[in-house]
């Protein structure tokens, strides 16, 4: 039984073989008759062709070789590409999308469900008119992090923050309220301003070893 589609020729015709050598973007596939013939792989031939595949052939009545596609695949190894070098792979250990420019565009949502998610990039650009982090644990390790932010609202049921150094620089008023506030240092604890007012409504307690005023 024959697996050619075969037509005139002035059309050309269809065979299927094995694909025997890759160089660059020359495949050298010996057909099902056993001839050995050199082609292209055609525009519409997404799948990537290796060496051992099993390939669909055209070859036109002017001389042209074409594989338009891949029946069978040799290796563990897919990888999908198209015009512009955009490559998207996969194999045992992983899915790749792979090129000088990448987007995943989507008229509604896009979910990405993995146990991890890790982005290495020289920067990343977040633009987004609303963004909602949800987890149960969230870590930010960075040699040096910078933020421009117009306005900041958290609500957190608990902060710990342990810093090496700190400094802050506040252009206008800054304001801090709470049920109860404690301020404790391990060294010396200096209040500097060219006004500064204490008022209490009820109680106010100074305690120290000794005391001076003015």
């Amino acid at each position: 039984m024959s697996h050619a589609v075969m037509t005139d020729e002035m059309t050309g015709c269809l065979l299927h073989g094995q694909i025997r050598v890759r160089r660059e973007d020359q495949y050298v596939v010996e057909l099902m008759d056993g001839r050995a013939v050199n082609a292209v792989r055609g525009a519409g031939c997404l799948l990537e062709p290796e060496a051992q595949d099993t390939a669909l052939v055209y070859l036109g009545p002017d001389g042209a070789r074409y594989i338009v596609s891949i029946l069978e695949k040799h290796g563990q190894t897919s990888r999908l590409s198209a015009p512009g070098k955009l490559v998207v792979g996969h194999d045992e250990a992983c899915l790749r999308l792979d090129g000088p420019v990448a987007r995943l565009e989507a008229d509604e949502s896009v979910q990405l469900i993995s146990h991890t998610v890790r982005t290495n990039a020289v920067s990343t650009v977040i633009d987004a008119v609303r963004a909602r982090l949800s987890c149960h644990q969230f870590e930010i390790a960075a040699q040096k992090a910078t933020a421009g932010i117009g306005q900041v609202r958290t609500v957190i049921a608990s902060l710990v923050s342990r810093l090496r150094s700190s400094h802050r620089h506040v252009d206008g008023p800054d304001t801090h309220h709470a049920r109860t506030m404690r301020l404790s240092t391990d060294t010396q604890f200096i209040l500097n301003a060219e006004s500064a007012r204490m008022q209490s409504e009820k109680d106010m307690t100074i305690d120290g070893e000794s005391i001076h005023l003015g």
